[in-house]
């Protein structure tokens, strides 16, 4: 059972690694106030936590293979971006996509932002399949040296390993690295459940905090990983808690 967590927290961590580079970012536009509620309908969940007050910017996204049908348009400072069997909502100032079928749209949105962020990309070159999913958000770089990112990662399970064994294995891996809060079980929409687990880390450039989500799909467990730097993941916090309420699986 190690084996398989081992994996999929691998390539965790491969996209942790990509936003941890150094260097000097160009400045974003100015930003604007973002939305309260989200498209298709969906209203902002509910959370202890703050309001964000963060600033929404809609970059220019315009590079290689981009199609108008990887990110839908934006409704209230929110959007839909798809990625491999999956949509997500996240505020209009992210980029993302698949990068199965968008990694060189993704690498020269990068690029733009800074030439050794594209750099990371290698592992995810040599094994696209293994990540589902990845966003960020180009304006963070220049506030904090961090890309603000997302990421979703599957894992294949055996039938008879439930969620909460899951998480509890994850756990153990991450201790090492991590110092982590107590993981809990959280309700998402349409009677699905997640593990909840947020964990800090040191890097060469800034103290990281994730916060993931481990849901069980029969027998397939998609890991949802978000991440910022310590300083501002509790004023984030309220907007991933949002975004994970909008994940559509099998789109």
């Amino acid at each position: 059972m190690l084996q398989f967590v081992k994996r999929s927290l691998l390539s965790t961590f491969v996209l942790a690694s990509l936003v941890a580079c150094s260097g000097n970012t160009p400045d974003t536009s100015d930003a604007t106030s973002p939305g309260e509620t989200v498209q298709n309908g969906a209203t902002p969940s509910e959370v202890e936590s703050p309001n964000t007050g963060a600033t929404l910017t809609n970059p220019d996204t315009t590079a290689a293979d981009s199609t108008p049908t990887e990110e839908e348009g934006t409704q209230n400072g929110w959007q839909t971006i798809q990625g491999n069997g999956l949509a997500l909502q996240l505020p209009a100032r992210y980029q993302g996509g698949n990068p199965k079928t968008d990694l060189n749209r993704l690498e020269a949105q990068l690029t733009a932002i800074n030439p050794a962020y594209a750099d990371r990309l290698a592992g995810i070159k040599e094994n696209p399949d293994a990540i589902a999913f990845l966003a960020f958000d180009p304006q963070s770089a220049a506030t904090s040296g961090f890309l603000t990112n997302v990421n979703i990662a599957t894992e294949n399970i055996p039938s008879e390993i439930g969620i909460e064994t899951y998480m509890e294995a994850a756990k153990e891996q991450l201790a090492a690295l991590y110092t982590l809060e107590e993981p809990q079980m959280v309700d998402l929409q349409n009677g699905k459940k997640a593990g909840r687990l947020v964990g800090e880390i040191d890097t060469d450039s800034a103290k990281i905090k994730q916060l993931f989500y481990m849901i069980q799909e029969g027998e397939q467990i998609w890991i949802v990983t978000y991440a910022a730097t310590s300083e501002e993941f509790n004023r984030l916090l309220p907007e991933f808690e949002q975004s994970i309420k909008t994940l559509e699986l099998g789109s």
